[in-house]
């Protein structure tokens, strides 16, 4: 039996978990350098070879699945075991409570505990399938692609594994009910348009209470919306604060001010009136104080959705949108205003050095 091909396709996998700690902003800051490199590696290999390991990994099952001497079920139950530390961080389930452990915030999913880093994994893929046809028009960092591509990659593999599976009649559904595994779940529009009929999924649909698709089956309509809130804070108090220390930077803007606060999207950028990496700053503070819940990401996503800002060079004066790897620099980087340039500074809101993070991050860890 071959397996030369899907042992290299688990292998894509390996960082999955380190990428959701570094997109949630919880890896040991003193690797996070070496772990992005190793992950930019796999990255680039894939853009190179990612169509060619699909395919053979494909092939290579399919023709083990007609070999006499493999028996095609207990195959197919090895190959979705072999995903069961990885499917968790590339399904999105239903968070069934949270817990303490270590001194640190875990999530329930599935009767098993796993860092809260997962869930705001999830979060960001969300946003991204939702945006599934602009994604790589963005500025998105190298962890952020790498999950994407490793979302996509685990999905797309497990419907043609289906489809390969339902040619041999096996339901990869029904092996997963017996041997209570929970890695996928089917996707029946793929399937529709890999050859199956729609009176087929009606009957399997039947059966195990499906919805018609999984949340992420690949649209044909180009404009998708986004998430109802596209940033979120620690609770409505934080909100009310904010805004009464940047009310005063959109005189007559107060109403679309509180909107953006309050999550929505703006029809029509607010223009802050200063440099654009005073306003930044002000919502990196917010985050590394705990007053942000949302991510990196997602803060990047929602400012330069929501604002522009005052762009001065020379005797020239002009509004400017916020520019994606600019507002990325300053959120996640040792980058920002000066002392005396920093606005809202407030005692709820302090300042602390990149140093002085650091050590408390250290801390954290001991």
């Amino acid at each position: 039996m071959e397996k030369k091909y899907f042992d290299d396709f688990l292998k894509v996998f390996s960082h999955i978990k380190y990428a959701a700690l570094i997109i949630s902003g919880d890896f040991y800051k003193p690797r996070l350098k070496q772990e992005i490199e190793e992950i930019e590696k796999i990255v680039n290999q894939l853009d190179d070879s990612n169509s060619t390991l699909f395919k053979n990994i494909l092939d290579e099952i399919e023709q083990n699945l007609h070999s006499p001497s493999v028996s095609n079920e207990p195959y197919l139950i090895r190959i979705l075991r072999a995903f069961v530390d990885i499917a968790p961080y590339l399904t999105i389930a239903v968070v069934e409570g949270t817990c303490i452990e270590f001194g640190k915030q875990m999530v329930i999913i599935g009767g098993r505990t796993y860092p809260n880093s997962l869930t705001i994994l999830h979060k960001t893929l969300i946003f991204h399938e939702a945006w599934r046809n602009h994604v790589w028009d963005e500025v998105i960092t190298i962890p952020e692609k790498y999950a994407i591509i490793c979302f996509r990659a685990f999905q797309g593999f497990l419907n043609h594994l289906d489809a390969v599976s339902l040619d041999f009649n096996i339901d990869l559904m029904e092996i997963q009910s017996r041997n209570e595994l929970h890695i996928w779940e089917r996707d029946t529009s793929t399937l529709t348009r890999l050859g199956y009929s729609s009176e087929y999924f009606k009957n399997v649909k039947n059966k195990y209470e499906l919805t018609e698709s999984i949340p992420f089956q690949i649209k044909e309509s180009k404009k998708q919306e986004l998430p109802e809130k596209i940033i979120s804070f620690k609770s409505p108090e934080t909100i009310d604060r904010l805004f009464e220390e940047l009310k005063g930077y959109f005189p007559e803007r107060g109403i679309e001010l509180k909107k953006a606060l309050d999550g929505e999207r703006l029809d029509e950028l607010l223009l802050f009136p200063h440099n654009g990496n005073k306003f930044v700053e002000v919502f990196k503070r917010a985050k590394y104080n705990g007053y942000v819940l949302s991510t990196s990401t997602e803060i990047k996503t929602w400012i330069c959705s929501n604002f522009k800002y005052r762009y001065v060079k020379g005797g020239k004066i002009e509004p400017k949108p916020f520019i994606d790897s600019t507002v990325w620099d300053i959120l996640t980087k040792d980058k920002g205003p000066t002392k005396n340039e920093r606005i809202c500074m407030t005692d709820w809101l302090p300042y602390k050095s990149h140093l002085q993070r650091k050590r408390e991050a250290e801390q954290e860890q001991l």
